[in-house]
């Protein structure tokens, strides 16, 4: 690690070798108009800053830190970036590869012994860092127990029992991509291991040696000085308790300032940090690496990461051809900054940044289909649905936990929704004539879901009622009809609703649940599923 605390150094003294360069009045305008966008009076704010040919050429501070105390956002404000912090938790485990004291294709139990000891394959490291381990998310995990994760006192010991309790996984590992929060978690805790101090203090000890004083994993939420609060608003703004002390996925805690050091570290080309920006080595997935993601924006290769825990947002780009960073970190539930640091670097770019790089409607109209066929329950794998109905001669989207809305056909296969026409619904036949839909709005590529194919006619609400236990979350469900092919769901901790979207398909919040029958059609198990675990099963009791 030497080579970083000499580039470091040189940093810190102001002569490493970077041209100086300003931004002019105009450009300097937009980025502040844009900076401003979600700010009003006696609101939270956000922090702004972009890099470039290792040079910091632009920096904004709005809003309120406290709106309390009337705190101003400034330099010394420090903000909860969530995910962003995943990057540094790489960083440290790649300092300790780079050092031969951990090697990427370690099986982590070698280090924590008592995770998955019936799992025959290995679960390395690099399966880790990249998402590719099959390890369910502990949050969905404690969502499913009934807790809500940041009103709990939980930390990263808390996380590893849980995981402990885990018998299986969602894939075998290195097969696919899955991304799980669990994966960090455990990192922290192979790090540990390794310096033999508990991460937190490595990890602050690492950040003083890279000039970023003001940084740090928090590892206790009573004590957090100089923070952001964050804040929502429902006509008007309010804070909240956030009492997690669950650390290395995120909760990191940090400055503009430092932030924008860090990414002149980045442009500096030091070494490990270098290696940091790179994808895992002969991975299969080479869309995740060290805490970063990897695309293209503008028609140019880049790299980023988004980060959220409640109203604390945080987004972070990289495009390394042109030597531009880009830093957003906000504790304004109003602010958005996936959206905001795109715009700002298209206003860096200017004439190099490509038209957008989805399509926001369909390239041709395709023939017209009767409404009648339209109806129906159309979902992908991870169990997110539409549910189109027709109430008096009108088309009806439905979506579970939002209200209805209604659509209007704008032409031929394609229908756009009433109050709001840039969201695009357009209605196909695959190759086996199975009808799909594929949605388009201005700010995701388009997404397509299939119409669930359902036979209702043996189907018996009984077979379905019952309780069903998990041993890997020590928690059971309570399956009542309740009528309409809807279930009330009993827990410990309270009530949930469910929906058949087929004989063998209910669906909870945001979770499936695939149901398991005998040879009489009662079922036996459901097996849960959603974005980041899979067929975590609760068997008859």
């Amino acid at each position: 690690m030497k080579k970083i605390h000499l580039v470091i150094a040189f940093i810190l003294m102001g002569t490493f070798a970077f041209g100086q360069q300003a931004i002019s009045t105009s450009i300097k305008e937009a980025l502040d108009v844009l900076s401003a966008t979600d700010l009003s009076e006696g609101s939270p704010g956000l922090a702004v800053g972009i890099v470039q040919n290792g040079d910091i050429i632009y920096e904004f501070y709005g809003g309120s830190a406290d709106l309390k105390k009337d705190i101003s956002i400034g330099k010394d404000t420090r903000f909860n970036i969530a995910s962003n912090g995943k990057q540094f938790t790489a960083l440290f485990t790649l300092e300790l590869i780079e050092d031969q004291r951990l090697k990427l294709q370690d099986d982590i139990r070698t280090y924590l012994p008592k995770l998955y000891p019936t799992v025959q394959h290995p679960i390395t490291i690099a399966h880790l860092l990249n998402h590719t381990s099959g390890i369910r998310d502990v949050y969905d995990l404690w969502g499913l127990q009934g807790y809500v994760w940041w009103k709990k006192t939980f930390d990263n010991e808390a996380v590893l029992q849980l995981l402990e309790r885990q018998e299986s996984l969602s894939f075998v590992s290195g097969t696919e991509y899955m991304y799980s929060n669990s994966n960090y978690i455990l990192l922290t805790q192979i790090i540990a291991k390794v310096v033999g101090q508990d991460f937190a203090t490595h990890a602050r000890q690492r950040f003083a040696e890279m000039g970023m004083p003001n940084t740090a994993f928090e590892d206790n939420y009573k004590d957090i000085p100089k923070m952001a609060e964050p804040y929502f608003n429902f006509d008007k703004w309010f804070g909240y308790k956030w009492t997690t002390n669950v650390h290395g996925d995120g909760a990191l805690f940090t400055t503009l300032v430092d932030q924008l050091g860090y990414e002149q570290l980045v442009q500096a080309q030091a070494s490990v940090i270098q290696k940091a920006q790179q994808t895992i080595p002969n991975s299969a997935f080479p869309n995740y690496g060290y805490g970063l993601e990897f695309g293209e924006l503008y028609g140019i290769p880049y790299q980023f990461h988004e980060g959220a825990t409640g109203a604390w947002k945080a987004s972070m780009l990289r495009l390394p051809s042109e030597q531009l960073s880009v830093v957003v970190m906000t504790n304004s539930g109003k602010c958005w900054p996936p959206t905001l640091s795109r715009d700002l670097a298209k206003v860096i770019l200017g004439a190099k940044a490509a038209s957008q790089s989805f399509l926001t409607q369909p390239e041709k109209v395709g023939k017209a289909i009767p409404v009648k066929d339209l109806l129906g329950i159309y979902t992908n794998s991870r169990g997110f649905y539409f549910q189109f109905v027709e109430r008096e001669d009108q088309l009806f989207l439905e979506r579970f936990g939002r209200s209805a809305v209604e659509l209007e056909l704008e032409e031929g296969n394609i229908y756009h929704q009433k109050f709001d026409p840039a969201f695009k619904q357009v209605f196909t036949y695959d190759e086996q004539g199975n009808l799909a839909v594929s949605a388009y709005y201005t700010s995701h590529a388009p997404y397509t879901l299939k119409k669930i194919k359902a036979d209702w006619s043996e189907f018996d609400p009984a077979l379905v009622e019952g309780e069903f236990y998990s041993p890997e979350l020590d928690r059971s469900y309570k399956l009542e009809y309740t009528g309409a092919k809807n279930y009330k769901i009993k827990t410990k901790n309270g009530k949930l609703e469910g929906r058949l979207l087929s004989p063998d398909l209910l669906y909870v919040g945001s979770y499936t649940a695939a149901l398991q029958r005998d040879g009489k059609g009662k079922v036996q198990a459901l097996s849960i599923s959603g974005d980041r675990l899979r067929d975590l099963v609760y068997k008859r009791q």
